[in-house]
């Protein structure tokens, strides 16, 4: 039975949504473009402007109080009050139309979540994007939400959490590479050595990339196997791989004390690289080697003109100062890292390093205390995952 329409007739002021520019004249078209287009017209729906041509306009005074006196908590609520008002709508459009509103509250919601643990992460703070990703993940669940709530747990080298975060995110998703390559990654540091080779294998079967050889040199490198990780690595850079297994090949040489060969390799690193952090680090690293902590320090201090937001370059050069007894020197740079970003924990560890150094134990000590506290609460919330 359908019910009188409670708009007077003869209205002669319209409303006019602004976003879509369309004018209504009864509460029953506005139901209707509501209704339709509810993404463009939510804002002028609960505008003050809207309840008050209810009530001015239409002389609806009922309608316009409870417009106005809406408590629910969500849009979708919000909404479904205003559009049950009068019997206009049957009972399947407005839960059809209340499940798309709620399903995209979740993705607007978990999305601005996903943003902020995003630029968390950029920023290296992956303890404080893991907390965002969490959040995230408990409003949807989906292969993005995962995989970079693996990344943040490889960063701070939860490795086992890790790899369970990107296998639902493989699981989600399989035909990504970028999953599959992350997967391996955190197999590979977690020791499942066998699981991560199975990973590699089935790759190959269809594909031969730089990267899949790679990880081949990072499993057999952190399984002890030295020679076949160099032969893999060489592979890698044969496929194009212009800095990752150059720099991993640096280590191998310089575990073994192979100097001359680690200076060589980075030679071969493509000039393209050179300027980047990871290489200026190794660089630094083959000269504090050879005992020549000035040409060290030298290369990080040229480094952090162009890079000096860099927190792992003033890390270093604090560091490099300190074992050169510099501590004024050491201090500042370490006070430069901190202004970057103060809850990093190796940047707080050098900090405590340099003040062991200056004999100020009870501030090492304190340091030391906090940076473990830390851990260890943070240990707690991780093994909830």
């Amino acid at each position: 039975m359908l019910l009188v329409s409670p708009s007077p007739e003869g209205v002669k002021k319209p409303f006019t949504f602004k976003t879509t520019n369309i004018n209504v004249y009864s509460l029953e078209e506005a139901m209707y473009h509501a209704f339709h287009d509810w993404k463009s017209s939510i804002e002028d729906i609960f505008s003050n402007e809207f309840s008050k041509w209810v009530e001015e306009e239409l002389k609806l005074f009922y309608i316009s109080s409870k417009i106005k006196s809406s408590k629910s908590n969500t849009l979708s609520n919000r909404l479904m009050d205003f559009l049950k008002t009068i019997d206009y709508f049957s009972e399947n459009e407005l839960e059809t139309m209340k499940a798309e509103i709620v399903s995209w509250e979740n993705r607007l919601e978990w999305e601005k979540l996903k943003e902020h643990a995003d630029f968390l992460l950029s920023k290296n703070q992956p303890s404080k994007a893991y907390s965002y990703y969490i959040k995230a993940l408990q409003v949807e669940k989906n292969q993005v939400l995962y995989n970079n709530l693996g990344i943040a747990l490889l960063k701070m080298e939860y490795y086992n959490k890790a790899e369970a975060s990107f296998k639902s995110a493989y699981e989600l998703d399989e035909k990504n590479e970028d999953i599959l390559f992350n997967l391996m990654e955190a197999t590979i540091y977690n020791e499942n050595y066998n699981d991560a080779k199975t990973l590699l294998n089935n790759y190959m079967e269809h594909h031969e990339s730089k990267d899949a050889y790679f990880y081949y040199g990072e499993l057999y490198r952190l399984s002890g196997d030295d020679k076949n990780a160099v032969d893999f690595y060489e592979k890698s850079i044969k496929l194009g791989d212009d800095l990752h297994s150059y720099l991993r090949l640096f280590d191998i040489y310089m575990k073994h004390s192979q100097l001359d060969y680690a200076k060589k390799i980075l030679e071969f690193v493509p000039l393209q690289n050179q300027n980047t952090v990871e290489y200026i680090v190794k660089l630094a690293e083959l000269h504090q080697t050879s005992h020549n902590m000035s040409a060290a320090i030298g290369c990080i201090e040229k480094a952090l003109t162009d890079e000096r937001d860099s927190l792992t370059l003033w890390i270093h050069l604090a560091r490099l100062h300190r074992l050169s007894y510099d501590y004024q020197k050491a201090t500042s740079a370490i006070t430069k890292a901190l202004e970057i970003n103060n809850l990093d924990d190796e940047a707080r560890l050098e900090y405590a390093l340099i003040k062991k150094s200056q004999g100020k134990i009870k501030d090492y000590q304190a340091v030391l205390k906090s940076i473990v506290h830390g851990v260890k609460s943070f240990y707690r919330d991780v093994t909830t995952i």
